[in-house]
């Protein structure tokens, strides 16, 4: 298995979510919120999961087939994927905060975390 970074702006969060749910991936996904500071608002959502090879070269491509088959719109996909910031490699090591420091984004603590 692969581990996989995704990181969505804020903008298309809700329409990444909905893909999420027609890839059969379950919602809520992207449930780290990002920004610039680590202060809110976030200006980012991101994730991290496990993925085979398969997943990384959807990726790569355009828009699945079932997805068209399935009504969710093309559009909502391509506004997802334009934005769309995604990491692929072999170790967890690091990888979540590598991502980060190198988009410039930090998490945003919920408030009152210890």
């Amino acid at each position: 298995m692969l581990s996989v970074v995704l990181i969505v702006p804020a903008a298309v969060h809700a329409k990444a979510e909905t893909l999420s749910l027609y890839m059969g991936w379950g919602s809520p996904a992207y449930t780290v919120p990002l920004s610039k500071t680590g202060a809110e608002p976030a200006t980012h959502y991101g994730l991290h999961t496990w993925a085979s090879e398969t997943f990384s070269a959807l990726l790569a491509g355009g828009m699945p087939s079932e997805l068209a088959a399935a009504g969710y719109p093309e559009e909502d996909f391509a506004a997802v994927m334009d934005g769309l910031i995604a990491s692929v490699r072999n170790d967890l090591t690091g990888h979540f905060p590598e991502v980060l420091e190198a988009n410039g984004l930090q998490v945003i603590e919920a408030v009152g975390a210890a």
